[in-house]
């Protein structure tokens, strides 16, 4: 209790959104850049593989004969889809590594180009983490759903604490926790005003504007140009926020949590025992229907086969 009480109070919603915008300031034409490096990438990676699997497997459409056998070739097609996948599953992790790195970074004016190339060192921790954390969220699911919610909002530093505070899997996890609890209801409070803002933005406002066709073509415009900024300013958001809830907490690694181990176990527990009830319902239906309806089928008229050549005659 003594800490929370050292524990300074954030500083006020209007110094979030200000501070906010300063950073979205500086960041935004790096994270454009980011955007389109990562859309143009995909398009890449796409083309590639597609030109390879044509290559390959064209012949098939062609009606000629392939120089490599069936075997070999579906192996190579299912290599190549495999590299396609694991090299999309690198470019979207490394297309939000970025851009934490650059607004956590702005200060100290981190480069394009320096926050990519840093962006695969946080790869394989990012990824076990968030794996960490969806299957927590995932018991939580299983166990009527509102702690699955709870989880994500106690979990949402996690990422930042990988990319900006060095921490690997369950001490980024310990530490968001630590973060978010301490300062709760504040951050939550600035959550709930930054989605508030959003809606407004995205929902009243262009309903408001709606009426002719070129006010229609107005408000599209309007609800694209939003949602293409809005992405980027919440980042700035939220790891603003982030920044300003571990002032104070820099030195504490996080107590346990092993709270949320029990309840997302639970869950997995319940969710495999409601399988195993419903499985067993299911086989033990079909084991005593099963007799029933064989003796019914052997009951049922046999149809004559004169019957039947006299029905195809008419």
């Amino acid at each position: 209790m003594e800490k929370e009480k050292r524990l300074s109070s954030l500083p006020s919603i209007g110094e979030l959104f200000k501070q906010s915008f300063a950073v979205f300031e500086e960041s935004i034409f790096k994270l454009i850049l980011v955007g389109i490096s990562f859309l143009a990438s995909i398009f890449l990676v796409a083309g590639f593989a597609g030109i390879l699997l044509v290559v390959l497997f064209g012949s098939y459409f062609i009606g000629k004969t392939p120089v490599i056998p069936p075997e070999p070739l579906i192996m190579i097609g299912v290599v190549i889809v495999l590299l396609c996948l694991i090299s999309f599953l690198i470019l979207v992790l490394v297309a939000g590594i970025a851009p934490v790195l650059i607004v956590g970074g702005y200060k100290e004016n981190i480069g394009f180009w320096e926050a990519v190339k840093k962006s695969f060192r946080y790869i394989i921790p990012l990824y076990f983490t968030n794996l960490l954390i969806f299957l927590l969220c995932l018991g939580g699911f299983f166990l009527f759903v509102f702690p699955a919610i709870i989880f994500s909002f106690l979990f949402m530093f996690a990422a930042y604490e990988v990319i900006l505070n060095e921490k690997r899997f369950f001490g980024a996890v310990r530490r968001s926790v630590l973060i978010v609890s301490r300062r709760f209801w504040p951050i939550l409070g600035r959550v709930v005003v930054f989605l508030t803002v959003y809606i407004i933005l995205i929902g009243v406002i262009p309903s408001l504007l709606r009426g002719s066709s070129s006010g229609n073509i107005f408000v599209s415009i309007f609800i694209t140009l939003v949602n293409f900024f809005a992405g980027y300013f919440s980042i700035c958001y939220y790891i603003t926020l982030y920044k300003q809830a571990r002032v104070g907490l820099e030195k504490e690694e996080g107590g346990s949590y092993w709270w949320i181990w029990v309840i997302a176990i639970l869950g997995f527990v319940m969710f495999f025992a409601l399988i195993f009830i419903v499985s067993s319902l299911v086989v033990n239906l079909i084991q005593q229907a099963g007799p029933s309806l064989m003796q019914n089928l052997e009951n049922m008229p046999s149809v004559d086969s004169n019957a039947l050549q006299q029905i195809e005659g008419i």
